[in-house]
């Protein structure tokens, strides 16, 4: 079994940072590079998302997040990431301190975009 990384173009990975709040900011992988060890991103739109979910042990409850909206490109930028993988994981270092993770579809939730203090 290859313990090499590998995603698609299409790809969304989302990153979740923040100190005294959580901002979130998604990224779509535009392009992989021909070794399939880096990717090329850009920044994506997120919008508020309400879904009522069925959470174990506790039932139907009412969440909102933001999720991506694929394909809406926010700037023209193209950030060029290696890929990681710990423990079966893909990841990707944004900087020293933060990773961003394959986006799984479920809200994201961004301190801002539910009515808390702003970025």
């Amino acid at each position: 079994m290859s313990t090499e990384p590998t995603v698609e173009v299409g790809t969304i990975f989302v990153r979740t940072w923040g100190y005294d709040q959580t901002n979130v900011n998604f990224y779509q992988v535009v392009e992989v590079t021909p070794s399939g060890k880096s990717v090329k991103l850009r920044e994506i739109a997120g919008r508020v998302h309400h879904a009522e979910v069925d959470v174990p042990h506790i039932g139907k409850q009412w969440r909102t997040g933001l999720v991506a909206l694929p394909d809406q490109f926010l700037e023209d930028d193209v950030l060029l990431k290696r890929l990681q993988v710990d423990n079966g994981r893909i990841y990707i270092a944004f900087d020293s301190s933060w990773t961003m993770s394959v986006w799984d579809g479920t809200p994201q939730y961004d301190t801002e975009a539910l009515g808390g203090a702003g970025h």
